[in-house]
């Protein structure tokens, strides 16, 4: 399909009410004259029925595409020549590019009438390898009208034929005929956002001697496309060193033995907080469900106690924790979720939706004890850590160059187009492969990556004994923090849902065992990740 040129990119938008509205076109006629030297000098009239609605000003936006400038000329309606300006029963000429016309009215409905306007383009003719070529479309634009009848008469200077060829869309009939001066198209029963494209093509130099200025800007443009296309390969290649550099630098963790994954009977033996097995075996990054299963581990030692309170007025849970004496010695990641829920003992109760707001909002506190933990436990590996942290950095650089190199093309887009867009576009493929890096780069020590697979392993065993898929009898193994660390909460809320039994000593509720369901699903599914880098 011919991409139009001078091309009549419209939009008839009949200002609208919040009520619908609904117009015809009973015809969109134009006439357009070429010049010598490429200017058109373009008439259209356009017959309004207004059918239904109140309309009190129509919109014409001409054509600016792939020309030098329109001007408008002058303005009629309904046979009447109206004065340009922005009163009432005026044509007002809006837009940047001083070409939209919008006729201004009292309020119409249920009749029909006629606009015209005169313009002429420059630079509407290009120069092609097969001679002068004009491509013109009617309407153009989206509309949402139909059009009955629509003729468009092409007038050339004297001496000067033309090879017409005519593409549609969502047209009903079209034919083209030569006349005396050019030629002539017609269409009936154009649908809604239909269009007719008229291609002229005139003996080389017949009309214009030289490019219109746009076209001659096209060429330089598509000239600088190869230095484009090698600069952006230069930055991909810049951009790809280092992450390869870094790659070579890392050294991976043994693979896995498949034979080696322990039997169930032996899942704690190398037992580690709830909070810190779900770190490791989510690659060494905290997240929120890791901080929830340090609480619930708190609780399994009597030093948080739940309650469930009232139900509420539609049915709703509502759930209280109590911070209780006690003299257990706490790891770090336990001291930040205890002063974190209840203020570093500032307060002896709070509500869950507290609890949980308090540790997303200050989750940063929480990451940094699981980190020192790892790291005094030789669960990470320094090297490794040093090697992620240099695949986000180099994320972020990219994509802040991709940024800023977005930013200045905004300012030369009218000179380069399209093409200095291949630098950022470079840059955030950069970015993304470094990120992709860095998650397959795990922080991890040798000993932290064959934790995490015992953890991981443990996982499944979990997961397949809340689907049935395991020995009931194993659901004693199921300690309830680990598998709200290991994000299996919403599952093991349904398996204790099903099989009830009794609730721990630290939760308080009227329903038992059915209330222990409900709170486990509250406390531990569904929260938003946090991670630490």
């Amino acid at each position: 399909m011919k991409t139009a040129t001078a091309c009549a990119a419209l939009t008839l938008l009949l200002a609208m009410p919040a009520h619908a509205k609904t117009s015809t076109a009973e015809r969109f006629d134009a006439v357009v004259r070429v010049q010598p030297g490429g200017t058109l000098d373009v008439t259209e009239t356009m017959v309004f029925r207004f059918e239904s609605g109140t309309f009190k000003d129509v919109v014409r936006v001409l054509p600016t595409r792939r020309n030098d400038g329109v001007e408008v000329i002058e303005v009629w309606m309904d046979g009447r020549r109206i004065a340009i300006g922005k009163a009432p029963g005026q044509a007002a000429i809006e837009g940047p590019a001083r070409n939209r016309v919008r006729w201004r009215f009292p309020p119409a409905s249920g009749s029909t009438h006629t606009f015209r306007v005169r313009y002429l383009v420059q630079g509407g003719i290009r120069q092609d390898v097969r001679g002068d070529l004009l491509v013109w479309r009617v309407p153009g634009g989206e509309h949402a009208w139909p059009i009955e009848s629509s003729a468009v008469d092409f007038e050339l200077p004297g001496g000067v034929s033309a090879q017409t060829s005519v593409d549609v869309r969502r047209a009903g009939t079209v034919s083209s005929t030569a006349t005396a001066t050019g030629a002539r198209v017609t269409a009936r029963g154009v649908r809604a956002n239909g269009w007719t494209d008229t291609t002229l093509l005139m003996p080389a130099a017949s009309i214009v001697a030289a490019a219109p200025a746009w076209q001659v800007a096209e060429r330089q443009r598509s000239a600088y496309a190869t230095w484009w296309i090698g600069a952006a390969g230069i930055v991909l290649v810049a951009g790809l060193i280092p992450l390869f550099g870094l790659r070579q630098g890392y050294e991976p963790p043994p693979k896995p033995d498949p034979g080696a994954a322990p039997p169930p009977a032996s899942w704690f033996a190398e037992p580690l907080p709830p909070g810190i097995a779900g770190a490791v075996a989510a690659h060494g990054r905290p997240s929120l469900e890791h901080a929830t299963a340090a609480l619930f581990a708190l609780a399994d030692r009597g030093i948080v106690v739940v309650k469930e309170e009232k139900r509420g007025a539609l049915g709703s849970r509502s759930y209280s924790l109590a911070r209780a004496a006690s003299r257990h010695a706490l790891a770090p990641h336990e001291d930040a979720v205890l002063d974190t829920v209840f203020a570093s003992g500032g307060e002896a109760t709070v509500t869950l939706a507290t609890a949980r707001s308090r540790l997303t909002r200050r989750f940063s506190r929480f990451s940094r004890a699981v980190a020192a933990e790892l790291q005094a436990g030789g669960l990470v590996d320094p090297g490794r850590q040093a090697t992620r942290r240099a695949y986000l950095r180099v994320s972020a650089l990219a994509f802040v160059l991709a940024g800023a190199t977005f930013a200045g093309w905004l300012f030369t887009m009218d000179r380069w187009a399209a093409w200095p867009l291949t630098i950022p576009a470079t840059l955030v493929c950069t970015a993304l492969a470094a990120l992709i890096m860095s998650g397959t780069t795990t922080p991890l020590s040798n000993e932290g990556v064959r934790r995490a697979r015992h953890w991981r392993a443990y996982k499944d065993h979990v997961k397949a004994i809340a689907k049935h898929r395991g020995d009931p009898t194993v659901a004693s193994q199921v300690a309830l923090p680990y598998a709200v660390a290991l994000g299996l909460a919403g599952e093991w809320s349904k398996y204790l849902k099903a099989q009830p039994g009794r609730a721990p000593d630290w939760f308080h509720s009227a329903e038992g065992a059915d209330g222990y369901s409900a709170f486990v699903a509250a406390a531990g599914a569904g929260p938003a990740q946090a991670h630490a880098h």
